[in-house]
């Protein structure tokens, strides 16, 4: 049986044996041990669909989704052939910066962006037209609030327990350490 966010904020309480500390905020704890799951490992349920993106002309980044962590894959739908590259943020500086070019192929990284943390894509040399490109990224876990604690949990069923058994550690270990 799939157990609902809130009920496992409230196994998380019963791990604790009381009421927590009123600085202990079992929901960051319980996105801890969601963040701590999803980085665990690159899950196969954390792939995205192939989405399509359109790049506009002469553009050098592109957001992309709020729950995009880390891009798998990344290709030009009409020719068929490999022709992006992905590389380093290093990488990506120093073929800027020697204004190196790659006849008919692109470079592209991925570079995580302001508060929010959505991740941007950055391209060189940038596209001449609006060109079409097949994104599959893993997404990120997505950060929850009290408001949100009917819903199920954003991980298979059968990673349920493990995301229950981290949360319960985390807010065990969080109540023990001396403020």
């Amino acid at each position: 049986m799939a157990l609902t966010k809130g009920q496992i904020v409230g196994l998380m309480q019963h791990a604790l044996g009381k009421t927590p500390d009123s600085r202990h905020d079992l929901w960051e704890a319980y996105n801890a041990a969601g963040r701590y799951i999803y980085g665990y490992h690159p899950w196969r349920w954390r792939l995205s669909i192939p989405t399509t993106f359109t790049w506009t002309a002469s553009a050098s980044t592109m957001a992309l989704p709020s729950d995009a962590d880390e891009v798998t894959d990344i290709y030009i739908p009409q020719t068929g052939i490999p022709n992006v590259l992905v590389v380093s943020k290093d990488q990506m500086i120093e073929l800027r910066r020697r204004a190196l070019g790659f006849p008919g192929r692109y470079a592209i990284c991925v570079q995580q962006m302001g508060q929010n943390g959505n991740s941007v894509l950055q391209i060189y040399p940038a596209p001449s037209a609006n060109t079409d490109f097949e994104v599959v990224y893993l997404r990120r876990w997505t950060e929850l609030t009290s408001g949100d604690s009917s819903a199920n949990p954003a991980v298979p069923l059968e990673f349920q327990h493990a995301l229950k058994l981290a949360a319960r550690a985390i807010a065990v270990n969080i109540e023990n350490q001396a403020v």
